[in-house]
């Protein structure tokens, strides 16, 4: 904000260190410790929407063989397949169904929107 006629260097980097300063404010994906801007468009940092994926990927496969999905069969492909604990995999499956992406027929059982 000095008003000069023209940018210098110094502008420059003020401008750099501010727009860094405020993306690490608002846009760190806890998970890797990255500034991850699409959390500040979507709501969840790149490594939640990753998760998310590949739960609704293994659900969709798994569909396709049987239809509805029971629950237990899922953890365990998320858990044996791709490493998912049991518990982060409950709490993203409760994420999913909470946003309507998935939803579940009958108790135990799941199947995508």
């Amino acid at each position: 904000m000095a008003l000069r006629k023209e940018v210098t260097a110094e502008d420059a980097e003020a401008a750099v260190a501010i727009m860094k300063k405020s993306l690490e404010e608002v846009g760190i994906d806890m998970s890797s410790y990255k500034i991850d801007i699409d959390i500040i468009m979507t709501g969840k940092p790149k490594s939640m929407r990753d998760r998310l994926q590949i739960i609704l990927s293994a659900l969709i496969e798994m569909e396709k063989e049987t239809g509805m999905v029971e629950r237990v069969a899922l953890f365990d492909e998320l858990e044996t397949k791709f490493k998912i604990p049991k518990g982060e995999a409950d709490r993203l499956i409760g994420q999913l169904l909470r946003e309507g992406t998935i939803y579940e027929p009958r108790e135990g059982y799941l199947k995508k929107t």
